[in-house]
């Protein structure tokens, strides 16, 4: 198995979840690809003697992400731009009705060095499935990525200069953990 037996507890102290939106369309040379930074999530893997008997499970609460990176543009995203990119995000993810995006195992599939993740993600109140692939990359140490198609969940990606300027449908997921530092 890639863990042993036991309960894990994984969250900011111990693990970095990041979001990265690319840019799409005949304008894209002005906009960015950002990386956005969660401050409050939590999650929780239970390692069975089985794949049957494990769970993984968690939740981003919306409201903490933050840009930590955005790359690509004509001129560097300014303070302005960063507010009004953070406000469109609260917007399109419908922060005060729906705080938390979630997930929750189905079924998991493991080697001693990789696990694939089935379950669902829940974002803006709308459900979907999601594979997350979990890769070991040194004693404690794991990689987590994952695809996240923000259609499957009623979200329509930001565009701007009538279409020509679009964000890409699909956001990856990326989680470090360290298991060393809990």
């Amino acid at each position: 198995m890639i863990l042993d037996l036991g309960e894990y507890q994984l969250g900011p102290s111990n693990a970095r979840l990041r979001l990265r939106t690319y840019r799409r369309g005949f304008a894209r040379s002005v906009g960015h690809d950002l990386v956005l930074v969660a401050g409050r999530w939590s999650g929780t893997v239970v390692a069975g003697a089985s794949p049957a008997d494990s769970l993984v499970s968690g939740w981003v609460d919306i409201d903490s992400l933050v840009i930590a990176e955005a790359a690509g543009g004509v001129m560097a995203l300014s303070d302005r731009d960063r507010a009004d990119l953070d406000a469109e995000l609260r917007k399109q993810l419908g922060v005060k009705d729906y705080p938390r995006a979630t997930f929750r195992s189905s079924a998991i599939t493991a080697t001693d060095d990789e696990a694939s993740v089935e379950g669902l993600f829940t974002v803006r109140g709308a459900a979907a499935p999601l594979t997350l692939k979990v890769a070991r990359t040194a004693s404690g140490t794991f990689t987590v990525t994952a695809v996240v198609v923000q259609t499957a969940h009623g979200i329509k990606p930001f565009s701007a200069f009538l279409g020509a300027l679009k964000q890409r449908d699909e956001v990856d997921v990326e989680i470090e953990i360290d298991l060393m530092t809990t």
